[in-house]
């Protein structure tokens, strides 16, 4: 079981619980000392707006030691962005500086050129897969792990839809055969709220709530799933005494 992450220069107690932001407004008044969270996902996808202003927002969290992973979701893996990729390339790199991890899909056209620049800026790369209408077997979710892991990412991040109990087998059995790994897996839907609870007592580095409004099917708000960390799993519950 993994119990730190290592973003570029940044270490991460794990499990760890990522708010997600979703609007301008909630990145403007998230204070640095109560985040509600461990980590803030910035969902620039959403977000949007001047690019200066949220990059500013992002300095001002790291500043005060939050970690922020910065996120720009493709249409395809149920994020906005439907723009050229040279577009969005551009305002990652921008983004490196200020921020303490990328999330960037496996899909991507981009992954291959924009992995060495996020090493040389000493940030984090979380690759991730979203899979909202099924989950693959094992052998195929296996096959993913594998063929992330070829790009050095921190963590490796798979979401997928179950439609029944022994998918959330499926996934258990995934982060029960990849525990040297740090991953990040969850089940989406109605089914899969409990994961996002009971998946990081059992090796699941992060989990992901939403901080101002439902980014992902099945997500509970951020500040819910602290609490319910702190009351099931004692070394979460240590940390934040």
């Amino acid at each position: 079981m993994i119990h730190q992450v290592l973003f570029g220069k940044h270490a991460v107690s794990a499990p760890a619980v990522v708010g997600t932001v979703s609007t301008a407004r909630t990145l403007s008044q998230i204070a640095t000392d109560s985040a509600g969270c461990d980590i803030v996902e910035v969902r620039y996808d959403t977000v949007g707006g001047d690019v200066k202003g949220v990059l500013d927002a992002c300095r001002r969290l790291t500043a005060a030691d939050v970690p922020v992973v910065f996120t720009l979701r493709l249409a395809s893996e149920g994020g906005n962005w439907t723009a050229a990729d040279s577009a969005r390339r551009e305002i990652l790199l921008q983004a490196l500086p200020f921020v303490t991890a990328v999330d960037i899909e496996l899909q991507s056209v981009l992954l291959p050129a924009i992995c060495e620049p996020i090493r040389s800026a000493q940030c984090g790369l979380i690759l991730s897969y979203h899979n909202f209408t099924q989950t693959p077997n094992l052998e195929t979710l296996t096959e993913i792990v594998d063929r992330a892991a070829a790009f050095t990412p921190s963590i490796v991040k798979i979401a997928t839809m179950p439609d029944s109990s022994r998918d959330l087998g499926v996934l258990m059995e995934l982060l029960d055969r990849n525990a040297d790994t740090a991953m990040s897996v969850m089940a989406m839907g109605p089914l899969g709220t409990g994961s996002r609870i009971f998946f990081p007592v059992m090796g699941s580095c992060l989990t992901y709530g939403f901080m101002d409004s439902v980014s992902a099917p099945g997500q509970l708000e951020s500040r819910v799933l602290v609490e319910r960390l702190k009351e099931i799993h004692p070394g979460y519950a240590t940390r934040h005494d």
